[in-house]
């Protein structure tokens, strides 16, 4: 009997890239995962509160993209 699922690795998940950029004259670290399309039609901005935790956020914007189906880009601001 073979047991369904359990040797098939699981698909590579779009990691969120971290970039610092300058917004009104101050560094801000963002993290971000651009869309797969080339012009795409949602933009996803995610504005952090409590808990201030960057993994918490990571997986949070790569879930997010993930369940948008990568057809929208999402960023979000790092604490």
């Amino acid at each position: 009997m073979q047991r369904a699922g359990l040797l098939t690795p699981f698909p590579l998940r779009a990691r969120a890239t971290a970039r610092t950029c300058m917004v009104s004259s101050f560094a801000t670290e963002l993290l971000e995962i651009r869309s797969r399309e080339p012009s795409p039609s949602l933009h996803v901005l995610v504005v952090p509160g409590n808990p201030g935790i960057v993994g918490f956020y990571r997986d949070f914007v790569e879930a997010l993209y993930e369940n948008l189906g990568g057809q929208a880009s999402v960023t979000g601001k790092l604490a």
